[in-house]
């Protein structure tokens, strides 16, 4: 076994002979196919092909001579008849070797070869035990030949097997190696395309926030110009008008709340059939809403409150305050004052909204088109944000790789070697 390890150990001091001290990614896998080359291996397998093909020459010779050979002529008849049967069983078994032994021309099927012949050997070892004792009775000299070819046999194809066996383990390295190489440029192939849409997006994002700042510096225009004082103006007359509308409305609310509680009672009472009411809606619209109340002339609801008062169960004072309430509405007219009022300056801030309409189409328009660009850059930034995310996870990973892949070159090679992740070697 010392000459199979020493072989071994020949052939791979001569590839560490490679003196590359650095390698580019690109350029890893030819080097390791080179260097998984081994001639050792092949000599190896090619000696023991033919040391194989020695044992089979000597396993015939030796059946030869078993098949010639004279029995003792002093040997008992049972015997001699036992074990002259025994030794045809022995040859033909034998000679079903002896066939399978020829080695395959080349050492790429040496597994398979291996694998077969260990079989045959196993099953003629099975075999050749049975009926090697009266054999060996008759034939003591002869069968001792055969039991030592099968011996020497069982001996190179153990050497056939661990030869493989380290092959196998040998080429297991650059496979890792092949493996890890792969994938790293993989890797670098996917965060190369990952790093050109995230350049493309910067690109965009760019373009989009250029654009948007150019829209904020036209709308800063137009706010500035005469359009859009104007248009400013008109913003604090209509806040001034819906503050003056809400005031009128306030008055019309306070005119109808000190009846408030009559009119209520006069819906129950209708509501009970106690009476029958004309105006019963437009009662509950001054109370709801007396804007609404007002659309129509409110003297006929007045004058039917004032002739039902007496009938609500009011206290006297309360009801001397509705009745000149009511003659003070009827009297004054300023309910139908206010509900006028309230139409003019419902009609002016109408006016000024159209106003603000018509001479703010552009503010809207650039407004609008500063709404769109926000949303396109939001979304840009997201997706910005995604891509960097799983960057940064893909140069994790690379890295991890770009380790491994160091290790595995090392134990290939034997030794450090520095490999150019970029191809620059």
């Amino acid at each position: 076994m010392s000459w199979f390890k020493k072989i071994f150990r020949r052939n791979e001091g001569d590839e560490v002979e490679d003196t590359v001290s650095c390698l580019a990614l690109s350029a890893l896998p030819g080097w390791l196919d080179k260097r998984s080359h081994h001639p050792g291996f092949e000599k190896t397998v090619q000696d023991l092909y033919a040391q194989i093909g020695q044992a089979a020459k000597g396993l015939d010779r030796g059946l030869k001579v078993l098949e010639a050979a004279s029995p003792p002529g002093d040997a008992h008849p049972r015997l001699l008849k036992a074990g002259t049967a025994s030794r045809d069983v022995v040859r033909k078994q034998m000679e079903l070797l002896s066939e399978k032994l020829e080695p395959p021309s080349d050492t790429d099927s040496a597994e398979e070869y291996h694998s077969v012949i260990l079989k045959h050997l196993e099953n003629t070892v099975q075999k050749f035990d049975k009926a090697r004792r009266y054999t060996a009775a008759l034939f003591p000299k002869e069968l001792e030949t055969i039991t030592a070819d099968l011996s020497q046999l069982t001996r190179l194809l153990a050497e056939l097997d661990e030869a493989i066996d380290e092959r196998k383990r040998r080429l297991r390295k650059f496979e890792e190696a092949r493996e890890l190489a792969t994938r790293v440029r993989e890797g670098h192939r996917q965060m190369g395309s990952l790093e050109s849409e995230i350049s493309e997006m910067e690109g965009k994002l760019a373009q989009h926030r250029a654009s948007e700042k150019e829209l904020l510096s036209q709308l800063d225009e137009v706010k500035s110009s005469e359009e859009g004082r104007r248009k400013e103006t008109l913003k604090e007359d209509l806040d001034k008008g819906r503050r003056a509308l809400e005031r009128v409305e306030v008055e019309m609310i306070d005119l109808v709340s000190p009846m408030t509680k009559a009119l209520r009672r006069l819906i129950m009472q209708d509501s009970s059939d106690r009476i029958s009411l004309r105006y019963r809606s437009r009662f509950e619209q001054l109370i709801a809403s007396p804007i609404e109340a007002l659309e129509k002339s409110i003297s006929g609801p007045l004058n039917e409150l004032r002739s039902n008062v007496d009938s609500l169960g009011l206290r006297s004072k309360k009801k001397e305050r509705i009745l000149e309430q009511i003659d003070h509405l009827l009297e004054t007219k300023v309910l139908e004052d206010l509900k006028a009022r309230h139409a003019d300056l419902s009609e002016e801030m109408r006016e000024i909204e159209r106003g603000i309409t018509e001479g703010g189409r552009e503010t809207a328009r650039l407004e609008e088109e500063l709404a769109r660009a926000g949303e396109r850059i939001d979304r840009i930034e997201a997706e910005l944000d995604r891509a960097r995310k799983s960057l940064a996870i893909m140069e994790k990973e690379a890295a991890r790789n770009e380790n491994d892949l160091r290790a595995a070159i090392e134990k290939v090679a034997g030794r450090p070697i520095e490999i150019d992740m970029d191809n620059g070697c």
